[in-house]
């Protein structure tokens, strides 16, 4: 199926069960969820993960390569109910064709949304206008910490910025 249809029909799902045309998020898992469901390193997620705000239909918006078991999604995203997130899209691909910004920048002709991700390079490839682009930059130890992205429009948060955004209360989690 082209991914223009799975944009279009992940789209209705929303607009009927969440009776939205409004914005919602998209939220990267590795590098940005995980700050407070964990799943990093050994695989542990929290057991009783903080909840996120509910002002507005929130997506975990993951990649995850085909190989790669099918058990690690279930898991992302039963902690991710727990957490307050309504749903979970996957892709298998991150990059390029049919990889995570073909399928935003799809997506964003059926719905406005606000998309977190810690990949400054998906971020400028997601370039259409109902897209609220923001980069949450790594941590310093990160290899990926001042790889910054090159699009102007791409707003550029903290890791604690975005934990005290989308999370009801303003506490780290343990991870």
């Amino acid at each position: 199926m082209p991914i223009s249809e799975i944009a279009q029909k992940i789209y209705e799902i929303i607009r009927t069960s969440y009776q939205t045309e409004e914005i919602i998020n998209l939220i990267d898992f590795g590098g940005v969820a995980e700050h407070f469901l964990g799943g990093r390193g050994d695989n542990i997620y929290v057991e009783n993960p903080p909840r996120i705000q509910q002002t507005i239909p929130s997506f975990i918006f993951s990649f995850l390569p085909s190989n790669q078991k099918f058990e690690e999604s279930t898991i992302m995203h039963e902690t991710g109910l727990k957490s307050g997130f309504v749903g979970t899209i996957i892709t298998t691909k991150k990059f390029g064709s049919k990889g995570k910004s073909d399928f935003a920048n799809e997506f964003a002709k059926w719905i406005h949304f606000n998309y977190y991700d810690d990949t400054s390079s998906l971020l400028d490839e997601s370039n259409q206008p109902s897209i609220n682009r923001f980069w949450v930059q790594p941590d310093a130890i990160s290899e990926f910490h001042n790889t910054f992205p090159t699009d102007k429009h791409v707003q550029i948060i903290t890791i604690p910025q975005f934990l005290t955004s989308i999370l009801e209360s303003s506490l780290l989690a343990p991870v």
